[in-house]
Order: structure tokens, then C-alpha cells, then sequence
């Protein structure tokens, strides 16, 4: 296998791990946030409810929020690896900034493109939408790490 096929296979697998990372923390932060707006109200939501609701999220939600973050990875990592040549020291700096910004501007568009004032409920506060960035700043972290050059 040539050295170029290695290193397509070996970002690509990154790639798609990243995006995992950030569409599972994404969902993980969008249920809890919403759990909670639901307790502030006064519902009760007992362990058992909690821990049922989050897994139910992990499979019916994560894939639309993974189509998200897609739309936002994508141009997002491939501008990272523009400014990174020649700046390899600042290189995982740049993608972990890269994956933040990458999922604020996905859900920035989709609200856009959805007519709402938001898509994802989670991201309605500031801490909320910080959460769900954080999922793509640890993508872009661990892209960065996983692709570091050998």
C-alpha cells in the first residue's frame, strides 16, 4: 500500500471518529440541558426516565446532529490544515479552535436554513451552546492528535 493510502486511510478513520466524538457529545449535552429545563419547571425526572431519555437521543438524534456537525467539520478542519503548513507547532491549537468554531457556525446555518431561532434546544443559552462547541473543540483536538505527522 503506498504512504499516500496509508495516510488518506488514516485521516479519513480520524475523520469519522472525530465526527462521532462530536455528534455523541452533542447529543449527550442536547438531552441533558433539555432533562434539565424540564426539572427547573418542577417535573420530576427520576434516574431511570433520565438514563432511558439519553439513550433513546444517542440513536434517534445523534445522526441528524452528526449531518450537522458533517456540514461544519468538513470546510472547518480542511481551512485548519491550510493554516497549519508551515505552522505545525500551532497546529493542534488550530483544529481544536477549528471543531468549536466549526459546530457554532453548523448550527448557526441551520437555524438560518430551518427558519427557527434554534434547531438544537441546548444551544438556546450561552452555556449550552458552549457545551455543544466544546464536543467540537475535543473532535478537532483529537483529529489533530490522531493525524499528527509520524
Amino acid at each position: 500500500m503506498a504512504k499516500a493510502d496509508r495516510n488518506w486511510r488514516r485521516r479519513s478513520a480520524a475523520f469519522l471518529l472525530a465526527l462521532c466524538i462530536c455528534a455523541i457529545w452533542g447529543s449527550l449535552a442536547q438531552t441533558q440541558f433539555n432533562l434539565a429545563d424540564l426539572m427547573r419547571l418542577g417535573i420530576d425526572v427520576p434516574l431511570p426516565v433520565r438514563l432511558q431519555s439519553t439513550w433513546h437521543d444517542l440513536y434517534a438524534f445523534t445522526p441528524l446532529y452528526a449531518v450537522i456537525c458533517l456540514v461544519g467539520l468538513v470546510p472547518a478542519f480542511a481551512l485548519a490544515d491550510w493554516l497549519a503548513q508551515g505552522y505545525e507547532s500551532h497546529r493542534t491549537a488550530l483544529y481544536t479552535l477549528a471543531g468549536a468554531a466549526a459546530v457554532w457556525a453548523a448550527l448557526y446555518s441551520a437555524n438560518l436554513l430551518a427558519g427557527l431561532v434554534v434547531l438544537v434546544f441546548a444551544a438556546r443559552t450561552p452555556l449550552g451552546l458552549a457545551s455543544l462547541m466544546a464536543g467540537g473543540a475535543l473532535a478537532g483536538w483529537y483529529y489533530a492528535v490522531r493525524t499528527r505527522a509520524e
